[in-house]
């Protein structure tokens, strides 16, 4: 059989219209198997070691941005020595950072509510790259956590000082003993 024979037999018709359907099946596959992240945090730090509740923290991100993609949502936390998470609502923004390797500092203020202790610092950013990220299934990437140091607040200090000494006394008073009371860390 000759291939002009070949050419003439074939369903030109058939093959026009499922082109179409093949082109964006194949388009629907790479969409839905595209999961590499547009962005790799290399690292994190907290630039000060250590700071008070209701104070300003500056973080240090360095990252490696691939390619640019939308963002759908951002979530900030401080996670605390109990493992409780904290919402961070003040924080500054600046522009996305350009393609490539990037240095960048995020001022926080950290939340009210995180108690005295080791804490630390995350993010975690959805990203939709194509319309399979847009309909619900977007790439999501977390930072390395920053860790610090929350300190206790001067008021709260104080007010301890104050309680402690006043329950040492009753309690002198009861057993004729000094009775010393631990906190768990």
């Amino acid at each position: 059989m000759k291939i002009t024979t070949r050419v003439a037999e074939f369903d030109w018709i058939s093959a026009l219209i499922a082109a179409p359907f093949a082109v964006v099946l194949w388009w629907l596959f790479s969409s839905a198997i595209d999961r590499e992240s547009p962005v790799t945090y290399i690292q994190s730090r907290a630039v000060e070691p250590a700071v008070r509740a209701g104070e300003q923290e500056t973080i240090e991100f360095t990252i490696d941005r691939k390619r640019t993609c939308r963002v759908v949502s951002i979530y900030r936390y401080i996670r605390d020595r109990f493992g409780v998470d904290h919402a961070v609502a003040n924080y500054t923004v600046a522009p996305n950072p350009r393609e490539g390797f990037n240095v960048f500092d995020r001022l926080i203020t950290v939340p009210d509510g995180v108690p005295a202790g080791p804490a630390a610092y995350y993010i975690k950013i959805a990203y939709a790259c194509n319309i399979i990220h847009e309909l619900g299934w977007p790439i999501v990437v977390h930072s390395p956590e920053a860790r610090f140091t929350v300190l206790p607040s001067l008021e709260k200090s104080s007010q301890l000082g104050a309680t402690a000494s006043i329950g040492l006394e009753r309690l002198r008073g009861r057993s004729g003993a000094l009775v010393c009371l631990f906190r768990p860390e």
